[in-house]
C-alpha cells in the first residue's frame, strides 16, 4: 500500500519535473514510464535494504458503548492525522467494521510507523488527547503491533 502511494507520488512529480523542463512533447511517454520503473526499483532496493528500520502496524480495534460514535469520526480522523507530524510516522488508516452486530467491533485505527516512533507515538499529544477524550466512549479496545 505505502509503495503504491510512494509510486503515485514519484510518478507526480516526475511528470511536473518533464512539464517545467520544456513540456510533455519532450519526453515520450516511453521515456516517463521508464523513469517510473527505475523509480521504482530504486524504492524497492530501498525498502528492502538491511540499513532500513523494521516497520511495525500498529492497530487500535475499538468498540463504542453507544451507536452515534460515527458523528465523532471526522474528529477521531483529524485527531489521529497529526500523528504523521512525528518522525517515522508514515501512514495512518481508518476502517468501520462492514457488519454490524453486538458482537463486533466498531472501529481500527491503523498506523504504519517504524518501531523506534512507538515511543514517541505513547508520549504524543494526539495519543494523550485520544485516550482523555474518547476513553470514556469505549466499551472495549484492543491493541495489536506487527511488523512488516
Amino acid at each position: 500500500m505505502r509503495m503504491n502511494k510512494e509510486l503515485s507520488y514519484l510518478k507526480t512529480l516526475l511528470r511536473d519535473n518533464i512539464e517545467e523542463l520544456g513540456g510533455a512533447t519532450t519526453a515520450s511517454p516511453e521515456a516517463v514510464d521508464a523513469a517510473i520503473v527505475r523509480s521504482s526499483m530504486m524504492l524497492e532496493i530501498l525498502e528492502n535494504s538491511s540499513e532500513k528500520k523494521g516497520l511495525l502496524r500498529h492497530c487500535i480495534v475499538v468498540k463504542f458503548k453507544e451507536r452515534g460514535w460515527e458523528m465523532e469520526l471526522p474528529a477521531i480522523q483529524s485527531l489521529f492525522r497529526q500523528v504523521l507530524l512525528l518522525p517515522g510516522v508514515h501512514d495512518v488508516s481508518f476502517f468501520e467494521n462492514a457488519v454490524k452486530r453486538p458482537n463486533r467491533y466498531d472501529l481500527m485505527i491503523q498506523i504504519e510507523m517504524e518501531e523506534d516512533a512507538l515511543e514517541r507515538y505513547d508520549g504524543c499529544k494526539a495519543h494523550q488527547e485520544w485516550k482523555e477524550k474518547y476513553g470514556g466512549m469505549l466499551e472495549s479496545k484492543a491493541i495489536f503491533d506487527m511488523t512488516v
